[in-house]
């Protein structure tokens, strides 16, 4: 390059200056380009390192020419690893992939969900179309949606929980009505039958007809409360429950649904299995378990062993709970010849939403709900189990340490009355009449009544004219309760015995000020009469 020659004019050194100048700007600005896509180079670089996504690119053949990202890791592969690669050899074992591969390089763009490696991903193909209209390769992009599927499938489980425990409420309500008419159906035929004993001699041929009368009605009435503890749903109302009973209403169930390769053995070590448990939800307990272990056996069949004993711990501790504490137990044992868990799956498996069983088959919430039952009564479950050698759960649940007395065989005529007037009140005209002739012949006046607002005028004519009150609770315009709490301030020293056929669904407690007893239909003649004479010789009764 010559140099400028003296004699160059102003005019053309001013303009080599201005080119000077634009050279410089448009070096600046390339600069300042430059360092703008290098930032934007190193953002894109850290998205796609730390983003649980795949960037990918592959050729016209499948072949991997751009492999990204961070959610490479689930899959077993690092960035770049599989470059230069046949997608069709990567994933030949995912027949999803090997299909939207397929579709891709055809031409059509795909947006859909695949699972690899046992996670979930959504996958977006882009072809990759040349000048000349043919597919040059694919561009896609896919990320791990797992946690967001496995969120949506536990929302699901919980909405199939709810409409199943709002079916079990509404089948609990209509259930508690049936078990509540039935109790009414029930104490006429026990009264009347106490009634008919009593007339009797003994050692009278009907006296034997009778007693199978009043056995039948005993069964019916056990019947009847296995009817209520289910309508009393979750409410924990612990009690003295003897568990043998319960394993005993539990597998009449059971039978009933297992099929005919499921052999049933039971084995109760002895009666004394008193436990303070809320019997609807220790029934809930066995049920699960069994359910359980039938569906463990339900390809080859088997034995679903049922066992009750006690035992006494002599130190802190049992099988996976070491700060269990010493004591007697009874304990519940369920042991199948099924399956088996493997070791993973024995460990989640009182997870709730865990379970095997295929989708739309369990929610996985049967073990969950038993362990949860299991440690709100202060007890434990231990669980064994190898694959091909079944599985047994043990239920560890504190003994009562007393028994519940057995009723006589055969009631005698019981406590009776001294003359003292008994005002009776029930809607149901059938219970009015047995109350009046079995209180009648044990030696009480009735003055009886199927209207509680009537009985309230009678007792308003002459409060002092009588010595004892048994009401109903359930009655249209005014309840037992309400009847009494009217009562109660006319006269607080009245003995109140309210009545029901739901069992003990009344609120004892919140009702203690103004009721004496309650009494749970259907009552036997020497029951009711027995709890009439302690409420009135309480009260330093006499006749009016």
């Amino acid at each position: 390059m010559q140099p400028p020659s003296r004699d160059t004019s102003p005019q053309d050194a001013d303009a080599l200056r201005r080119e000077v100048k634009e050279l410089r700007e448009l070096l600046a600005t390339y600069r300042a380009n430059e360092s703008t896509a290098r930032d934007t180079a190193l953002r894109l670089r850290a998205l796609v390192d730390n983003a649980p996504v795949v960037l990918f690119a592959l050729d016209s053949e499948g072949r991997f020419t751009l492999s990204e990202g961070r959610g490479l890791e689930p899959l077993g592969l690092v960035p770049g690893q599989v470059v230069g690669l046949s997608a069709y050899d990567v994933y030949r074992d995912a027949p999803q992939v090997i299909d939207q591969l397929d579709r891709s390089l055809a031409g059509d763009p795909v947006n859909e969900i695949v699972t690899v490696n046992g996670r979930i991903f959504e996958s977006l193909y882009t072809p990759r179309i040349d000048p000349d209209g043919r597919v040059a390769g694919v561009d896609g992009l896919a990320w791990d949606v797992t946690a967001r599927y496995q969120a949506e499938e536990s929302a699901r489980a919980l909405e199939t929980q709810l409409l199943q425990a709002q079916k079990i409420e509404t089948i609990g309500t209509l259930a508690g009505g049936i078990a509540h008419d039935f109790n009414n159906i029930l104490s006429p035929i026990l009264g009347y039958t106490d009634i008919a004993m009593d007339q009797l001699e003994e050692g009278h041929p009907a006296r034997e007809d009778l007693r199978q009368v009043l056995n039948a009605a005993g069964r019916a009435r056990e019947l009847v409360q296995q009817i209520l503890i289910f309508a009393r749903g979750g409410d924990q109302q612990k009690r003295p429950v003897q568990m043998h009973l319960v394993v005993q209403e539990a597998l009449k169930l059971i039978r009933a649904t297992l099929p005919t390769t499921i052999e049933i053995s039971q084995r109760v070590v002895n009666r004394d299995d008193v436990v303070m448990a809320d019997a609807g939800q220790m029934h809930q307990v066995i049920m699960n378990l069994c359910t359980n272990a039938a569906h463990a056996m339900r390809e080859n069949g088997g034995v679903l062993r049922i066992e009750l004993e006690q035992t006494r711990l002599h130190a802190p501790g049992i099988t996976g709970h070491p700060a269990f504490p010493a004591g007697n137990y009874v304990v519940l044992t369920v042991q199948d010849h099924g399956e088996g868990m493997r070791a993973d799956v024995l460990a989640r498996a009182f997870e709730p939403f865990f379970t095997t069983k295929p989708s739309g088959e369990g929610t996985g919430l049967g073990l969950a709900v038993v362990h949860g039952i299991v440690h709100s009564h202060g007890g434990a479950i231990a669980v064994e189990s190898r694959p091909a050698h079944g599985s047994t759960f043990r239920v560890f649940l504190p003994a009562a340490g007393k028994t519940v007395p057995a009723p006589d065989a055969e009631p005698g005529r019981g406590a009776v009355g001294r003359g003292e007037h008994i005002l009776v009140v029930d809607d149901e005209v059938e219970i009015t009449r047995m109350l009046k002739r079995m209180l009648e012949s044990r030696g009480f006046r009735v003055t009886a009544f199927v209207s509680s607002e009537q009985a309230l005028r009678a007792f308003r004519q002459d409060p002092s004219q009588f010595d004892a009150l048994i009401s109903d609770q359930t009655m249209p315009r005014l309840t037992g309760l309400a009847l009494a709490k009217t009562i109660r301030i006319e006269n607080r020293i009245l003995p109140i015995i309210i009545t029901t056929g739901f069992g003990e669904k009344l609120a004892v407690d919140d009702a203690s000020k103004d009721v004496t007893a309650f009494a749970a239909k259907p009552f036997d003649a020497s029951t009711l009469t027995a709890l009439l004479r302690r409420v009135l010789d309480e009260a330093g009764s006499s006749p009016a």
